[in-house]
């Protein structure tokens, strides 16, 4: 990660559900809050990504948010993602890693 190349907004998921193969599913959504610039990494093709339990997660954005962007971000959160080059997507956030000190990693 060298620059950031992107910004993102974000919604918030009031409540979330598993379906059949434990994944979750989004059911009520909040507005689109405004987030932060952000390095995207996206992954093509998708990255694949084996937990613990042995459950596969299938993944196509990296995005590395910096640390003071305070807002809590949750499994099943939507993103809205914007890149310098004027690409935009929106993905579902499949998983959070908080641990490092520099930036906030989101994969969806």
């Amino acid at each position: 990660m060298s620059r950031n190349n992107g910004t993102f907004k974000y919604k918030t998921v009031q409540e979330s559900e598993q379906d059949e193969n434990g994944f979750y599913t989004s059911s009520t959504d909040s507005e689109w809050l405004d987030g932060c610039e952000c390095y995207i990494e996206k992954c093509s093709p998708a990255k694949q990504l084996i937990g613990t339990d042995g459950q596969v997660f299938i993944y196509s954005y990296e995005i590395y948010i910096p640390k003071y962007f305070k807002a809590n971000l949750s499994l099943t959160d939507k993103l809205k993602l914007f890149g310098e080059d004027g690409s935009e997507d929106e993905i579902s956030i499949m998983g959070i890693d908080d641990y490092n000190r520099k930036v906030t990693i989101v994969w969806g």
